[in-house]
């Protein structure tokens, strides 16, 4: 378990075990463990002289590869407690990533999606925090076409697997991100990133 002292490259550890305990055949990247200020890093590499602190942030990015196929999951929790301002960023951040589930289906472009994911985002009080797109194709390869993005007009067809990621960093504080990859359908999205969304302090 995750506790006050450890280090990001220590966790990084626990959680390279868990993926392969859990039937990975490789990794589809290197994870990224990152705890308070440096979960505001959108790729920051794990460190080994920062012990994580009550309070912190914890932004966990990962993916397994299994049958030749990528996986591409965020979670981020909270060490101990959670302040107000980071349980509100949380909850915006989950909200916009739900809107993304609710607005994806076939005929759908990636323009639209993007819009509305972080049209959320740009009418919350954090607006200036606003750093990433919502996502990217997924597949054989981690980064693939369509690319969820604002001005990126490709249709959405079922069948198709990209990451909704929306997420809010405060440089120099802490960042939130909730990822989870959805497979398109003619009426939808199916989920396939089962872990919960819900604020969570361990």
């Amino acid at each position: 378990a995750v506790k006050p002292g450890m280090t990001e490259k220590q966790v990084e550890s626990l959680l390279l075990e868990a993926q392969f305990r859990n039937g990975a055949e490789g990794l589809a990247f290197g994870p990224i463990v990152a705890a308070a200020d440096n979960s505001a890093r959108p790729h920051a590499s794990a460190r080994a002289d920062y012990a994580i602190q009550a309070g912190d942030a914890l932004l966990l990015d990962f993916g397994a590869r299994v049958g030749g196929f990528c996986a591409d999951i965020t979670r981020t929790v909270f060490v101990g407690h959670a302040t107000d301002e980071a349980a509100d960023v949380y909850e915006i951040v989950r909200a916009a990533n739900e809107k993304g589930h609710e607005v994806t289906a076939a005929g759908v472009t990636a323009h639209q999606v993007d819009d509305a994911v972080i049209g959320v985002l740009e009418a919350s009080a954090y607006a200036d925090r606003i750093r990433t797109k919502t996502g990217h194709g997924l597949g054989r390869d981690v980064h693939e076409a369509p690319y969820i993005m604002r001005g990126n007009h490709e249709v959405l067809e079922e069948g198709m697997v990209f990451t909704i990621e929306p997420g809010l960093y405060d440089i120099g504080s802490f960042g939130v991100r909730i990822e989870d990859d959805v497979v398109v359908t003619a009426d939808g999205c199916r989920s396939l990133t089962t872990f919960p969304r819900d604020l969570t302090v361990i």
